[in-house]
């Protein structure tokens, strides 16, 4: 590995990351730039941790054909992002038969990233964990978090795979499970939260205009996944057609032969608004599918969750995301945000105002001001300038 550059104190040097990795390697400190693909081999294991991170060049690639381990810390995750956050990395590829090695994701930030993680077809590897991990502004146009059938010849007992404690946010890709259990496989997928994704296209298919999307078939042997204790709600997709559009709310497509598949104890947004609704009319009336019930849903996002905010007042009025254009003929005076826990005010926290100028989007930030209450669960922003 090269050092590039060292200018000055507190300027942490660029590493290039090795094109190929044929023993064990562990990163503990530094910024590791990815150009091009690199290789992790069969039987190696890459571990990051501490204050290590990584920097992807355009349509870089880190593909894992062994062990992964990146062990972040609570409030100090493992960074990997992108050189150029408008020609994004790929991200990483967990590829071919491993059986006695394992992949874990725990603490880590995957931002501005095509596709963070994908697990190839015919995949296999002793157990996966994926969690306490935060996915956002993922602006590809199709799964940022794939994961394909498994090598179900070579792969010798049952891959336990579990998906919990993440946060997936403001990206226009999905998660896309091909199989969420089968006689080798179980994915559990828990405590989660997905919202404020958006989808925009010519025709809603589920698999790109939906932020989770499984299939769930019966098998011999398969066990039982759980999907519960999540928080999915606030993601839409916008349909364009030749001189109108259509705006709705999209959570959760499951598909397969599989019989029924209960969806309770997770939180689907203000029941009013009839989220989880909408997907499961949309479901059964397009695609075979299992019988979806909720016996009980959440009515708030649980306060264990990953901090997000579910509710939105402009002016003192819940916000309508379907009809915000109608926010604009007003002066917009007050923005309130209610979150599921007590949160902190970030030094990058800030008000932009985004419009069209001659084809051209403008950002534009607004003086504001921010004050909290109800124990730092309820935010008021108050603006200081007109629109």
């Amino acid at each position: 590995m090269t050092c590039i550059l060292l200018v000055s104190e507190g300027v942490v040097a660029q590493i290039d990351f090795p094109n190929q990795v044929r023993e064990d390697l562990t990163l503990s400190e530094g910024v590791y730039i990815i150009k091009g693909t690199s290789y992790v081999k069969k039987g190696v294991k890459l571990t990051i941790t501490g204050d290590a991170s990584l920097l992807l060049a355009k349509n870089a690639t880190v593909r894992i054909d062994g062990a992964l381990i990146i062990q972040g810390k609570p409030n100090k995750l493992i960074n990997i992002t992108s050189a150029d956050k408008q020609h994004p990395g790929n991200g990483i590829v967990i590829n071919g038969v491993s059986s006695d090695q394992s992949v874990v994701i725990d603490y880590v930030r995957f931002d501005y990233i095509k596709k963070p993680i994908t697990f190839e077809f015919r995949w296999s590897r002793d157990s996966v964990a994926i969690t306490n991990s935060v996915i956002k502004r993922s602006r590809y146009e199709g799964a940022a978090v794939e994961v394909k059938e498994i090598d179900n010849l070579l792969t010798p007992r049952k891959i336990y795979f579990d998906f919990k404690g993440n946060t997936f946010s403001n990206s226009t890709s999905s998660i896309l499970l091909s199989n969420i259990t089968s006689d080798l496989l179980t994915i559990h997928i828990r405590e989660n939260v997905i919202t404020r994704n958006e989808y925009t296209g010519r025709m809603r298919n589920g698999v790109f205009t939906s932020p989770l999307y499984m299939t769930y078939n019966n098998y011999q042997n398969n066990d039982k996944p759980s999907i519960e204790n999540n928080s999915i709600f606030d993601n839409f997709y916008s349909l364009f057609y030749a001189d109108t559009f259509d705006i709705g709310r999209t959570n959760v497509s499951i598909i397969g032969n599989a019989g029924e598949l209960s969806l309770s104890n997770n939180y689907f947004g203000d029941p009013e608004k009839r989220e989880i609704e909408e997907t499961f009319d949309f479901i059964s009336a397009n695609y075979q599918a299992p019988f979806l019930y909720i016996e009980e849903a959440k009515n708030i996002p649980p306060n264990y969750l990953n901090g997000h905010f579910y509710e939105v007042i402009i002016n003192g009025e819940e916000l309508d995301e379907r009809a915000v254009l109608k926010l604009h003929k007003n002066k917009v005076k007050t923005i309130e945000l209610r979150f599921n826990r007590p949160v902190i005010d970030g030094e990058d926290f800030g008000v932009v105002y985004h419009f069209l100028r001659d084809d051209t989007t403008v950002a534009v930030p607004i003086e504001t001001n921010l004050k909290f209450s109800e124990g730092n669960q309820f935010a008021k922003v108050s603006l200081n300038e007109k629109l």
